[in-house]
């Protein structure tokens, strides 16, 4: 077999995106023979070749992924993608019979004008372009001889059924997935071949939005305690000051008066002041902080509907809604916060640029690969009742402090800790014995 590295074929996953010929670095040398493009289905695709020794040379075919700066085949792309999830069995997608079409086109072109010359022919792709890189290695296993793929969705059942008619252990040595984190676009179906999951310096770096989730998280689960002490204060008959009637009662003058001065903000302000002013003078807020006495004839009740209950009961009542509206609020703006990190690290550890970081310029080989057993992927997710767990793994980590894969103070300086915690929750995801 001629020799070709796995960061080699990275590169030029890359260079396909820009139609460009890699001009230095360790894919400096190959040349485009020719390269497709179809809007219809998004397919983007370029043989590169490269003549390494007398009589002898290198083949490559990169597929492109979606990319949304081919405005053109956006919309194919995305029709592909969306074919792509819903896995057909019962037949092909065009991208893919367009792809094959257009390799073995160039193949008979290339052997025929270049006839004293014998070919080793790869493919390699990223996400999308990753699905065509893998049927065209099945389609073609006697042509090509390695596909290194990246950030791969996975292969549709039509695929799969082809691939099931040789044994796993065929296709390890012919296919290898490249993958970082499990994300929703790498664990879309079930892949073919090795898999191996790249450790990013990314991974391992504390940046400020990483940080700043993590106060904001333990910001989060504070006001939930905090009110949750206020409450039992308050039944208790504890509380020096009821400060969640006042929020209450000026929150709902705040909104009136916004309404009405259409956002004059220096007006609200003043207003705003005297409420919280009327409201700390107020007998009725003092007798419900203090002992329970009744309040005074001309006192103003804070809520006219509650004014007959007894101080005490009121004030736990109250103060049990504004803790139970806290809750809401504070594990949705968790699962938001969570929501956005997962989302930001998604698009920099797919991207494949970022991917190429994490390989060796002088082996060609990543830094630090994680051989895998096995991947997840949607259809098991949803078998695992995942969605369900999930829900009630995030309700937990928005209310209970210290919770090992939840945003917090605790993981402020562990990401990488805290990533592969999340991947090893996720059914699935087995990493293979080391040294296996």
């Amino acid at each position: 077999m001629a020799s070709i590295t796995d960061l080699q074929l990275a590169v030029l996953s890359s260079a396909v995106y820009g139609d460009e010929e890699p001009k230095e670095g360790p894919a400096a040398g190959f040349q485009i023979y020719r390269g497709i493009g179809k809007d219809e289905s998004g397919l983007g695709a370029i043989l590169y070749i490269k003549k390494t020794e007398a009589g002898k040379g290198l083949a490559v075919f990169s597929f492109r992924g979606t990319d949304s700066s081919k405005g053109s085949s956006i919309k194919g792309q995305m029709r592909s993608n969306w074919l792509l999830m819903q896995d057909p069995d019962d037949g092909d997608l065009d991208i893919i019979k367009q792809g094959l079409d257009f390799a073995k086109d160039a193949v008979r072109d290339l052997e025929r004008e270049h006839s004293d010359t014998e070919w080793h022919y790869f493919s390699t792709g990223h996400s999308l372009g990753a699905l065509m890189a893998t049927a065209l290695a099945i389609n073609q296993e006697e042509k090509v001889e390695r596909c290194a793929t990246f950030e791969s969705p996975g292969l549709i059942s039509f695929w799969r059924k082809k691939a099931c008619e040789r044994s796993v252990d065929h296709w390890r040595p012919r296919i290898i997935n490249y993958l970082t984190f499990p994300n929703p676009i790498n664990t879309t179906l079930p892949k073919v071949g090795r898999l191996v999951r790249v450790h990013l310096d990314y991974h391992s770096t504390t940046s400020a939005a990483h940080v700043l989730r993590c106060v904001l998280g333990t910001g989060l689960r504070a006001a939930v305690w905090g009110s949750v002490f206020n409450l039992a204060a308050s039944v208790t008959g504890h509380a020096k000051g009821f400060w969640a009637a006042k929020v209450l009662s000026v929150s709902a003058k705040a909104g009136a008066l916004i309404w009405h001065r259409h956002f004059n903000l220096k007006k609200v302000m003043h207003e705003l002041k005297r409420a919280a002013d009327e409201d700390q003078a107020s007998k009725d807020t003092r007798s419900a902080a203090k002992s329970g006495k009744p309040e005074d004839a001309d006192a103003a009740p804070l809520v006219p509907l509650l004014s007959r209950l007894p101080a005490r009961a009121r004030g736990a009542l109250l103060t049990s809604v504004w803790a139970l509206g806290t809750i809401g609020v504070t594990s949705t703006s968790y699962i938001a916060t969570r929501t956005s990190g997962n989302l930001a690290d998604c698009a920099t550890e797919h991207d494949i640029g970022t991917i190429i970081t994490g390989f060796d310029p002088e082996t060609g080989e990543p830094k630090r690969a994680i051989e895998m057993e096995s991947w997840p992927y949607h259809d098991m997710l949803l078998k695992k009742s995942f969605s369900s767990k999930h829900s009630r793994r995030l309700l937990l980590e928005g209310l209970l402090p210290l919770q090992p894969a939840a945003y917090g103070l605790h993981n402020a300086l562990r990401r990488h800790e805290l990533l592969l915690r999340r991947a090893r929750s996720l059914p699935g995801y087995k990493e293979a014995p080391q040294g296996g």
